[in-house]
């Protein structure tokens, strides 16, 4: 006799494959495909499936609770596949990130489906998950949950602990340097932003502490992204409500404190442009952008400068860098002269090295230089317009308490560009931002 499981009859056991999530796959032509599900076995995404139960009923081996419901977010821990839905977190068979079944009800397998709920007293609907490493944070807009990876989970012991409650907005996800975890709060029509020390290996320590509360009413609205480097020492967020990109710069101590930390914004096109998505990488910030037509525009800034002979050492716009030129410069394929005036530099393995060139626009992508560079490097690219308004000076006292009974009066100021900076033109003038 030989004795196989096999579903309740009368029982739904299959899914729905038309309504699980879908995988949005780039080809190596740049094209895209979507897939029906995630498929480890094959790289053909449109033949994987969501795998159905075929063992038990709906009572020993249920059907996910996201079924039906709004998933939230996805990620991986431990070789599973987790799905946030309502207040469960619900994790894939270890290996298996299309099966979240039971494979038998005869037993509990250590590999099997795992589900959770928060173990704290004010349940509440789980949105957001980072990546720690080996662990995870799991964040609700009313507290903080961390899954440990220390053990492997396993469905015997899965649980969804709450080690802190910290109020949380979540139209952007939190973001991590690889140490602690940036998110942001409410506070009235405004935001503020919260480092959340992760405790690294001792949960104990696990934290929150405001970066902006000297700033409370600078950001205006929700939050829409949060990027966060830790080797530019740098978190950028944009707020939903304008077109400003807010940028947090931090100096860090041995001990992981943040000794000095500064909030500035950069403003794209006076409100004419939506920043809708963004990444950084390196020394990189791209995004994506949207204008006033919902025209879909990318941008790359380029945030620092690490050779004499690179174009990022200019700031200049829409830029190019042609090497061996003599003469005759030719812009690349694609590339396109916008409405700025344009400028013509010349690197420092040239005659005139960061020397600015008259030249002749020959209509045709190509620009006579009335110098010949002799073989070197020229950069071209476009003039933009950049202010700086600096923040409103504040005094704090010995405890670091700001003292509001005072006014400072700014008679002169210096401008200071950071080493090797090297711009096309620079004009100051000081305009006082609180008139």
């Amino acid at each position: 006799v030989r004795w196989e499981e096999t579903t309740q009859d009368g029982k739904q056991f299959r899914l729905n494959q038309a309504t699980m999530p879908h995988v949005l796959r780039r080809l190596d032509n740049g094209d895209f495909s979507v897939g029906k599900a995630i498929g480890i076995a094959t790289d053909d995404y449109d033949e994987a499936e969501w795998q159905n139960r075929e063992a038990g009923n709906d009572k020993n081996n249920p059907f996910p609770p996201f079924i039906g419901k709004p998933i939230t977010d996805l990620g991986r821990f431990q070789e599973r596949l987790m799905m946030l839905s309502g207040e469960h977190c619900v994790m894939s068979v270890t290996n298996q990130p299309t099966n979240f079944f039971r494979s038998t009800v005869s037993q509990v397998l250590d590999t099997g489906p795992i589900r959770m709920r928060s173990t704290g007293q004010q349940a509440a609907k789980l949105e957001k998950i980072v990546d720690l490493g080996n662990d995870v944070l799991l964040f609700s807009s009313k507290g903080q949950h961390r899954l440990s990876g220390a053990q492997a989970m396993t469905p015997r012991d899965a649980a969804l602990p709450r080690i802190t409650s910290y109020a949380a907005q979540l139209k952007s996800a939190p973001d991590t340097d690889g140490g602690d975890v940036y998110f942001a709060q409410s506070h009235g029509q405004y935001s503020k932003m919260q480092r959340f020390k992760t405790g690294r290996a001792d949960v104990a320590k696990t934290e929150a502490f405001s970066i902006s509360d000297h700033a409370l009413q600078y950001i205006e609205g929700e939050i829409g992204n949060i990027v966060a480097s830790e080797s530019q020492k740098m978190i950028l967020i944009n707020a939903l409500s304008d077109s400003k990109l807010y940028v947090y710069e931090y100096r860090e101590n041995d001990d992981g404190n943040h000794s000095q930390g500064s909030w500035s914004d950069w403003e794209f096109g006076s409100g004419e442009y939506a920043i809708q998505h963004m990444r950084m990488e390196n020394d990189l910030i791209e995004m994506a952008v949207t204008n006033a037509d919902d025209d879909l525009i990318y941008l790359t800034l380029a945030l620092f400068q690490s050779d004499l002979l690179l174009s990022d050492r200019l700031h200049l716009d829409n830029k190019f860098l042609e090497t061996g030129v003599t003469t005759t410069v030719t812009a690349p394929a694609g590339w396109n002269k916008g409405n700025a005036d344009l400028k013509i530099v010349m690197a420092n393995d040239t005659p005139l090295p960061w020397g600015d060139i008259g030249y002749v626009d020959n209509l045709d992508g190509t620009y006579t230089l009335d110098e010949s560079a002799e073989g070197g490097t020229v950069i071209v690219g476009e003039v933009f317009r950049s202010d700086y308004v600096p923040p409103r000076p504040r005094v704090n006292d010995k405890s670091g308490k700001l003292i509001t009974q005072v006014k400072l009066n700014v008679t002169d100021y210096d401008v200071l560009l950071k080493s090797g900076s090297l711009f096309a033109d620079v004009e100051g003038e000081f305009v006082d931002p609180w008139d």
